[in-house]
């Protein structure tokens, strides 16, 4: 049986697995969105894709420019619902942050 303190850091964890893959997907679909229309989107909607929910334990952010775009996730209580914060840009590559900060491009890639 798991034990109350176990079962919170396998539910942080898998939070954490999630936003991962989300940020993926957010960034496979402006890739996508940039070859079809010569820019970065800066909406969901915009993207084809759904906001994902905060219920999942991240809020996520995006924003754009002429050279690319960022998005961001982090916890919605950090150290609670996940103790890392994550990034993704054009580059493709997952950044985290391990601090209430958020994570940036010069952030270490997520092994």
């Amino acid at each position: 049986m798991l034990t109350a303190c176990e079962s919170e850091a396998r539910l942080r964890q898998a939070h954490e697995v999630s936003a991962i893959q989300e940020l993926k997907t957010i960034a496979s679909a402006e890739v996508q969105y940039y070859s079809q229309t010569g820019h970065y989107g800066g909406r969901f909607a915009e993207l084809g894709i759904a906001e994902p929910d905060p219920d999942g334990g991240y809020v996520y952010r995006m924003a754009m420019s002429p050279a690319g775009f960022e998005a961001h996730a982090n916890p919605v209580e950090f150290g609670k619902t996940g103790s890392r914060c994550f990034y993704a840009d054009q580059s493709l590559v997952i950044r985290q942050s391990t601090t209430k900060d958020s994570a940036g491009p010069n952030s270490p890639a997520v092994q």
